[in-house]
């Protein structure tokens, strides 16, 4: 953790790049969108919901160019935090340059991660689901097994997203401090991921804190549009993207500063095996 603070007291400009990363993200997310309240004829309007398709299409896409952007100057610069080089102005373009159309191409494979995970835990909660049927026809002796039932699937879909955040989370460190190959960086990530994953579990949750305070800063200011407000301009919105991305930048620089620990512990270990060898 000290390690963590001194990288990003050191590099200072990489707590400002993720709140400017995260402010556009934001504003991409909110400006121009108008005040709608959903009701049974909005959602049975075919054409209403192809509006409302195309128009967060469009938001998510202009989403993914800034992560691209701005993630790829920020990485850039942990990766060189961690290895303690030195950053210089040129490193903006040369970030950009290196990884911006690298990570366009991680988000799509993430989006096809994410669909399996998904996939995975609704077959998961299948039985979970049917239970339900003799409970609804009155059978009282079901609803023991149906509460044991449930808790058994809560508890492995909570395991599995602890598992498949950390996947994910160190994932992105693997591809700027080990290779560009994004199948071989999420390899090399998830052994060390396996490696570890008891020491990791706690900062898995929170990991997940920091992405259910993203969602809820979302869902809020979903909220403000609801009753006519502007989230553009709600001071309390603010407070909160930029406590969420001091909270982001820490987990993402801790991350890095694991996994490139982690690294320099097996590069030790293997040169001494050989040198034994020798």
């Amino acid at each position: 953790m000290k390690k963590v603070f001194e990288i990003l007291k050191k590099h200072i400009i990489i707590v400002f790049l993720h709140m400017i990363y995260s402010s556009a993200v934001f504003i991409a997310l909110f400006k121009g969108r108008k005040p709608i309240k959903l009701d049974i004829n909005n959602l049975t309007d075919v054409s209403f919901l192809k509006s409302v398709v195309f128009s967060e299409s469009q938001r998510l896409v202009i989403v993914c160019i800034i992560s691209a952007l701005f993630l790829s100057i920020t990485y850039y610069f942990i990766a060189a935090g961690v290895r303690k080089n030195k950053i210089y102005i040129k490193d903006f373009v040369r970030g950009v340059m290196q990884y911006s159309i690298i990570n366009i191409f991680s988000y799509m494979l993430s989006a096809v991660y994410y669909f399996i995970f998904a996939v995975c835990m609704g077959i998961i909660s299948i039985p979970s689901g049917l239970i339900i049927f003799p409970l609804l026809d009155g059978k009282e002796d079901f609803f023991i097994p149906a509460i044991i039932l449930w808790l058994i699937t809560f508890l492995l879909i909570m395991f599995g997203f602890l598992l498949f955040n950390l996947y994910m989370t160190f994932w992105y460190p693997g591809i700027f401090l080990t290779t560009k190959n994004l199948l071989s960086a999420f390899k090399r990530s998830k052994k060390m991921v396996n490696d570890n994953f008891w020491r990791l579990l706690l900062f898995s949750i929170i990991s997940i804190l920091n992405i259910g305070s993203f969602l809820f800063l979302i869902g809020f200011g979903l909220s403000l549009l609801y009753k006519s407000q502007n989230p553009i301009t709600h001071v309390g919105l603010w407070i909160g993207v930029i406590m969420v991305s001091l909270f982001g930048i820490f987990i993402k620089t801790y991350a890095f500063s694991f996994l490139y620990n982690n690294l320099m512990s097996l590069n030790r270990v293997k040169s001494v095996e050989q040198g034994i060898a020798i």
